[in-house]
């Protein structure tokens, strides 16, 4: 097998169901091959490893191969700067996988950012339309995908062509990410998701991040339902609306994306994405208790088990003065749905720019704190098993964690996806 810049240029071959669907299917374009051999063995992995049976296995990387490896674009050796920068990953790439872990179940899910062939150029300079285009298409063959929500809030936070040339003309080539999309692979099938970056429509219409998001979220019929959780949300991040002169992020605490389910209204979420530049205990239970607005038992038992995992991964305090969403020291999403008194926190905690085998080690007693025993014994095991985990630093990106009454610890990990063969997860 043959590497170039690392990337892999080797024939699909072997008896993997990725290789083995490579072979098959085949490839439009070497772009698409590049991509393939270079990402699915890791998807394929993930999957084996969460336990999915190999009809499951073959299922979800051939939805991969068909709907989502298209809209990747030129591939990009790792090292190499990409033709467009994507929100995903510091390297610029728009693909991310992650495990959700939940009591003995553990879920894949897919993340990435759809792109045009005229991304970056005079016609769609901050790739605002392929992620519309993904989302009809998939619409067409998969029943459960909705896109009431997604065309109200595409309508609401999108910006003109004229405002996006204006705009891309000003920031810099990472920074102009404008839609994501995610699918998570259930055993009962796909749950697809939109996210909406808004501080470029914020900042030409001159007006605070928070202050439009709310205004696009109250628009929606469907948000008298969440009327209290939305009030108390708002109440918490008053400080967020305050005027920024120049049009950055200026706030220590900063909303910078909404994502929504692609379902039907009834049975879908918004989430209002937080970050944050003190990354302290004392800010987190700020954060996960609202600054005391949320008080209910299961806010508080989450907040316990929070507390144990903090020092478990020996976060200490830190503090930045910039707000890079690449780098951010914390972050937080808040979770609304139709019929619920309150909104959800969840815990977002890099990882990355940590010696990955250092991670690996406090990840494994955060699984036998939790008593996850059959996840703690084999994670560092089949962990990248080709890599040496002590040479690097960018491969387990993000931990975050959240607490439901009824369902317990919601633990999700997320990884650097691009860029080599893996034997292992």
């Amino acid at each position: 097998m043959a590497k170039i810049n690392d990337t892999v240029v080797a024939p699909c071959t072997g008896n993997q169901p990725s290789q083995l669907l490579g072979l098959a299917l085949g490839f439009a374009n070497f772009d698409q091959e590049l991509w393939w051999l270079n990402t699915a063995p890791l998807l394929g992995n993930l999957l084996s490893q969460a336990n999915y049976d190999i009809h499951k296995q073959y299922q979800y990387l051939a939805f991969y191969h068909k709907h989502i490896l298209p809209m990747l674009g030129p591939y990009t050796a790792p090292g190499l700067e990409p033709r467009w920068m994507g929100y995903f990953n510091s390297d610029g790439h728009p693909f991310e996988t992650s495990l959700n872990f939940q009591d003995s179940k553990i879920t894949v899910r897919l993340a990435f950012e759809p792109l045009s062939p005229l991304a970056g150029t005079d016609r769609d300079p901050l790739n605002q339309f392929m992620a519309r285009e993904f989302l009809g298409q998939l619409a067409r063959s998969q029943p459960c995908v909705d896109l009431q929500w997604f065309n109200h809030f595409d309508s609401e936070l999108g910006l003109s062509l004229e405002q996006a040339r204006l705009i891309a003309s000003k920031v810099p080539k990472l920074g102009k990410t404008q839609r994501g999309v995610g699918i998570d692979l259930r055993d009962h099938g796909i749950v697809p998701k939109a996210y909406f970056y808004p501080e470029h429509k914020a900042r030409m219409m001159g007006v605070p991040i928070a202050g439009l998001v709310f205004k696009a979220i109250r628009k929606l019929e469907e948000s008298k339902s969440f009327t209290l959780a939305l009030d108390t949300l708002e109440k918490f991040l008053a400080p967020c609306f305050k005027t920024r002169a120049d049009g950055y992020y200026k706030n220590p605490t900063e909303v910078f994306a909404v994502s929504i389910d692609c379902l039907v209204p009834s049975k879908s979420r918004i989430k209002l994405y937080v970050g944050e530049t003190q990354a302290t205990l004392a800010r987190v239970r700020e954060l996960w208790t609202l600054g005391g607005l949320l008080a209910d038992q299961a806010t508080l038992t989450g907040l316990s088990l929070i507390e144990a995992i903090w020092d478990i991964l020996d976060m200490g305090d830190s503090k930045t003065q910039q707000m890079d969403f690449n780098y951010l020291p914390l972050g937080f999403y808040y979770e609304l749905q139709q019929g619920t008194e309150y909104p959800k926190p969840q815990l977002y905690i890099p990882l990355h720019e940590k010696n990955d085998d250092t991670i690996a080690n406090r990840l494994t007693k955060v699984f036998e704190y939790l008593k996850w025993n059959d996840i703690a014994v084999r994670y560092k095991e089949q962990l990248m098993a080709n890599l040496n985990l002590k040479e690097t630093t960018s491969i387990q990106r993000w931990v975050s964690f959240s607490y439901l009454e009824n369902k317990g610890v919601y633990m999700s990990l997320y990884f650097q996806s691009v860029g080599g063969f893996t034997e292992n997860m």
